[in-house]
């Protein structure tokens, strides 16, 4: 018999048919315990599973041609790149260099830690170009909420998606607070290193507005207010 979800916004729902990233929140949350906890590890297992089968078949041999291998200086570069966008944003603020790190995950395309002003990016899949830039520009404005001793309501509140929102519309990036895409599993693995995909050259990106990235947000937010 499939196992039901017991309480939230998806009460009796059955879990596969649950969002994955409502089981990510709920599994790292801390307050979910016993069989509930042991039939999230496993549908999470068969959904990672199952994402990186669909992205290793996306992968075409024409992309296979085109991929490049960013270490941690590279990857300082685009963080340099962008911190001059926040100053311009951001009335002159200069944000510090952190610890840049490329670490595996099936479950967070990126996280920053505070306490030791580390910004990690994840490499256990290729990512596309854009995608890169949003997950960074995405834990900086983490860094920027922590330099700033900016007090927020949660890890993506209302201060944070602000931030975030300005640096959409600066950058012609949507920073996302999920990520539902389907990536190739990083089978060219080299510790400290990152693949991505280059973007085609096919014009400019379309503009984002600080309002279109907030509206984009509301959804995500009112899922886990409901949880």
């Amino acid at each position: 018999m499939p196992a039901i979800m017991p309480f939230g916004q998806y009460k009796g729902w059955r879990l596969e048919d649950v969002p994955i990233n409502y089981l990510l929140w709920l599994n790292e949350d801390g307050n979910v315990f016993g069989s509930l906890k042991w039939s999230i590890e496993a549908e999470l297992e068969l959904r990672f599973k199952k994402r990186d089968e669909a992205g290793n078949a996306k992968l075409t041999a024409e992309d296979r041609k085109r991929l490049i291998v960013l270490d941690t200086n590279d990857i300082g570069q685009w963080w340099d790149y962008y911190s001059k966008v926040f100053e311009n944003v951001f009335y002159g603020v200069r944000l510090t260099r952190p610890e840049l790190t490329v670490q595996p995950s099936r479950r967070f395309m990126g996280y920053w830690v505070p306490s030791t002003m580390l910004l990690n990016i994840n490499n256990h899949y290729i990512l596309p170009q854009s995608r890169f830039e949003n997950i960074l520009i995405h834990e900086m404005c983490h860094q920027y909420i922590t330099e700033m001793n900016i007090i927020d309501t949660s890890p993506h509140g209302r201060r944070w998606r602000n931030i975030a929102a300005s640096m959409s519309s600066a950058t012609s990036n949507l920073i996302d607070i999920c990520d539902n895409e389907i990536y190739a599993v990083n089978n060219y693995f080299r510790p400290g290193t990152l693949v991505i995909l280059p973007e085609q050259q096919s014009g400019k990106k379309a503009p984002v507005s600080a309002e279109s990235a907030e509206r984009s947000y509301d959804g995500f937010i009112e899922e886990l207010s409901n949880a």
